[in-house]
């Protein structure tokens, strides 16, 4: 940490918090308010504890790295031309150019066209035109923009289930490993924002059909996000989406006759439009549906070989790179995703506690299987249309991550965006069975 750090990051700090608090009665009304501040405060902190983490326990890492790499750039808009330095924002840099190539010639990511993390990279230059290219002041612009889409993604929880708020606020806004890996000068925290501003435009606008110019306005850009940064994310969530979409309209349906008759057109509706809507978004790029089987493969491979001496990595049943050999592969990767690291499996501090937290995934499941008979649990996920969504989006990403990571240390990063919606289906099914408990539930 820099005397740059010391005098930038206060500014940028109390400028963030006196925007965000001027918005707490509109984003945080009534009893929502309690948990604001201190929601803002644990991603503030979890940037802070990040930077810390990756100086002085790593001596390096992505984060470092973006934000030396942003440098550059930074440099080109202040120092050698503001017009220049803009394209190189604004990516309408393709290629060496005599006015940019001296800031960009260094930048492995450009030069071998790895525009996905160039993108975060341009974001990080582009917090610092704002911020004088200062760490932390930048880490605390990436945490307040994860707040924002973490607490957008809360209250649509909470508008379904206002009598869940507390439970809510765990689940959503102070998971540890969202807070820690959520916060930070990364693209998770990029992602994650832009995960909950998505699915709050998707509720307010596609199910309540609210501020519909708004929120199409809000959801296309947290899709764009997505799909510049981690388009993985984007196809596990649209599918799920589209089935939420599906569940709603065909229950407004009265008639048992027309839902049998007119629920399946809707339903291939949806499949059909979320197919091509995923095949078009990964055509061309390392998504492709038609090569993710085989990309799975070699990611899995790559990273198992070089994390296995650090004793990390994991071992999934061998594949052939098929679809169906993916598919077979399910179960397992599911579960290592949700469930492990387990405590024994523990090779250092960050692993620890990501232990203890897929301990309490173990511990929170198996409550719900021991509390609630097999019947409530269905009758709950075919009354309140949001557990399938959230069950569907779970199990798909916590394949994707899963069967591609091949060691914890990625993992545990990887599997933050599908954990708040994991964790909220849980406490719904287990608070909305308890004896004598009324929960009004609003869709």
């Amino acid at each position: 940490m820099t005397a740059q750090d010391l005098l930038v990051g206060p500014v940028v700090l109390l400028l963030l918090l006196w925007i965000i608090k001027n918005r707490r009665r509109a984003w945080a009304p009534g009893p929502l308010g309690k948990y604001f501040m201190p929601a803002l405060w644990a991603k503030l902190g979890g940037a802070l504890l990040m930077g810390l983490v990756y100086t002085y326990y790593y001596g390096g890492g992505d984060t470092l790295l973006y934000f030396d790499l942003a440098g550059d750039i930074y440099r080109c808009f202040y120092q050698h031309s503001p017009l220049d330095g803009a394209r190189i924002l604004l990516g309408l840099v393709q290629d060496y150019e005599p006015g940019t190539y001296d800031y960009l010639a260094y930048n492995s990511f450009w030069v071998k066209k790895d525009f996905k993390t160039f993108f975060i990279i341009r974001l990080v230059a582009l917090a610092s035109v704002f911020t004088f290219h200062t760490y932390l002041a930048n880490a605390f612009i990436f945490a307040a923009f994860s707040f924002v889409g973490n607490w957008a993604m809360y209250r649509v929880f909470v508008h379904l289930f206002p009598a869940l708020a507390r439970q809510f606020a765990i689940a959503v806004l102070f998971l540890p490993s969202v807070v820690f890996w959520g916060s930070g000068l990364m693209k998770d925290s990029i992602t994650f924002g832009a995960l909950g501003l998505l699915f709050y435009a998707f509720y307010f606008g596609a199910i309540r059909r609210q501020k519909l110019v708004r929120n199409a306005a809000l959801g296309l850009f947290a899709a764009f996000l997505l799909y510049s940064i981690k388009p993985y994310i984007l196809l596990c969530f649209i599918p799920s989406l589209a089935f939420w979409l599906y569940l709603g309209y065909t229950s407004q349906i009265r008639s048992a006759a027309a839902r049998v008759l007119v629920g399946p057109f809707i339903l291939t509706i949806a499949l059909a439009g979320g197919y091509y809507g995923i095949t078009f978004l990964s055509e061309g790029t390392e998504f492709d549906v038609g090569n993710l089987s085989a990309k799975a493969q070699v990611n899995a491979t790559y990273l198992n070989r070089i994390t296995d001496e650090q004793g990390s990595a994991y071992e999934l049943p061998e594949f052939d790179g098929t679809l169906t050999g993916l598919l077979k592969n399910l179960p397992m990767s599911v579960s290592v995703t949700l469930f492990r690291p387990f405590l024994w499996e523990a090779r250092n501090p960050v692993a620890l506690f990501a232990g203890l937290e897929a301990s309490l995934f173990i511990w929170l499941t198996g409550l719900v299987l021991w509390k609630v008979r097999w019947a409530k649990i269905l009758a709950s996920f075919r009354r309140y249309h949001l557990l399938p969504m959230c069950l569907l989006f779970s199990v798909s990403f916590a394949f994707s991550v899963g069967v591609t990571s091949g060691n914890f240390g990625t993992l545990v990063r990887y599997k933050i965006p599908m954990m708040p919606f994991y964790v909220a289906m849980l406490m719904v099914v287990l608070e909305t069975n308890k004896k004598r408990r009324k929960v009004k539930f609003v869709v």
